[in-house]
């Protein structure tokens, strides 16, 4: 169907955006095309998931949550950029890949390529105002997430390429690893190393030496382009080191705990942590007042979600895992190898926002409920082949229904030998 195809465009569209911070401006055409779609068939803008009643139960909390918040307006409009985000990010990957299960690869290639552009981008940046790496659209630490959450995606599609897909991607990977450290942002350091650790943890045994092999060389190109800049890369890891580094993140998580006490079942509404910040702010904290997100995402859904919105969001979180491990153990060796990485992509982002809170964002929001409806799509579709079912033929033998899926084929007649017989072949009927 043509307008399917647009769906598909428009969508991967979005996710070459992505990185960059411009997911906004792919997601506004793949709005338009899915209206469209829904507008004939309402049922094509959303495929049952075992992800239904956690999202349905987190949009419903944080609505109720709206209702009661001191900041109604800002909660509600909030929450209903959440929901179209879960609609166009999770809901339209997951009803193209399982109408088009062969939209996977291309879809991972666009978030791929979108990474390489991206940290290209900050590389140049950083470089022309020595400031960190960043894009027009998003500042270091949000690049710094996108560009760890595509490292790893891009190493497993080297894993599971070859020839000339497989330094395309690898050269695409060094890219990456150079606009990372042009970032400057530690949490998303830590991201990329949880998502590389998850990596050689699920792949394959066979595909451990094509990556380490394209990781290696990736890193040897990425230490020689950064050879002028390594005495500060090394000053800022050592910065990690010192109190004053997470004294801002400490009040901020104390400041969100406090926030959580005071309305621990609906919070305080989505969004509106800013907004309360400059009242929970412990007197010592010497940073900013002005502070939009607790830097820790499951403390900012407590805060602003409360039980009922973190709850919900962590059955989510937890059922769309679950399914890309369910893709990962059923897969042949190709799409372990795209399982591996998703999950990896996905483990780097949810790392780096335990010191961060970009995903709150709707631009790297839609990275985090796009992996999630990779991994739901995936878990929930048939292996490759198809599930194995009985075809019977008409007649039977030895009470038996024969398969014509899973089971060898039966013998090709050599030339001149007598045809087999039909099974379903019924003897005549002696005269009466």
């Amino acid at each position: 169907m043509e307008a399917e195809r647009w769906r598909r465009g428009a969508l991967l569209l979005t996710a070459f955006l992505f990185p960059a911070g411009y997911a906004s401006l792919g997601a506004a055409a793949l709005l338009a095309v899915s209206m469209a779609i829904a507008f004939r068939r309402p049922g094509a803008l959303w495929r049952r998931t075992p992800l239904d009643i956690p999202l349905g139960l987190l949009l419903l909390s944080l609505s109720v949550s709206a209702l009661f918040s001191p900041f109604r307006a800002m909660a509600s409009v909030s929450t209903l950029l959440l929901a179209l985000l879960i609609v166009l990010a999770l809901g339209a990957t997951a009803v193209t890949l399982i109408d088009t299960p062969g939209a996977l690869l291309p879809l991972l290639w666009a978030l791929g390529a979108g990474t390489a552009v991206a940290a290209l981008w900050g590389i140049i940046t950083s470089v022309m105002t020595g400031e960190p790496g960043h894009t027009a659209a998003i500042g270091y630490n949000a690049l710094g997430t996108t560009l760890a959450t595509g490292l790893s995606l891009v190493l497993g599609l080297a894993a599971q390429g070859a020839g000339r897909t497989r330094l395309v991607a690898g050269a695409a990977a060094a890219l990456i690893i150079v606009g990372l450290a042009f970032t400057f942002a530690r949490g998303a350091w830590l991201g990329a190393v949880a998502g590389l650790i998850l990596l050689f943890v699920l792949l394959p045994r066979r595909r451990l030496r094509s990556l380490l092999v394209v990781l290696a060389a990736a890193l040897v190109v990425g230490a020689l382009a950064l050879a002028n800049v390594a005495g500060a890369l090394w000053q800022r890891v050592e910065s990690a080191s010192r109190a004053d580094a997470v004294e801002d993140r400490l009040a901020m998580w104390q400041a969100s705990l406090a926030m959580a006490r005071d309305r621990p079942l609906l919070g305080s509404g989505l969004n509106t942590f800013g907004l309360l910040y400059p009242r929970y702010r412990p007197q010592a904290d010497r940073s900013s007042p002005e502070q939009p997100f607790a830097h820790n995402i499951f403390l900012n859904l407590a805060a602003e979600g409360g039980i009922l919105g973190l709850g919900a969001f962590l059955a989510a979180l937890v059922g769309a895992t679950g399914r890309g491990v369910r893709w990962l153990r059923r897969g042949g060796d190709r799409e372990r190898v795209l399982a591996a990485g998703t999950l990896a992509s996905a483990a780097a982002l949810i790392v780096h926002q335990q010191l961060d809170g970009t995903a709150m964002s709707f631009h790297v929001g839609f990275g985090l409920w796009l992996l999630l409806g990779i991994m739901t799509a995936r878990g929930a579709a048939e292996p490759p082949g198809g599930r194995e079912r009985a075809i019977p033929y008409r007649g039977w033998r030895k009470g038996r229904p024969h398969s014509t899926v899973g089971g060898p084929a039966p013998p090709r007649a050599s030339p001149g030998s007598a045809p087999t017989p039909r099974l379903d072949a019924r003897k005549p009927r002696p005269p009466s």
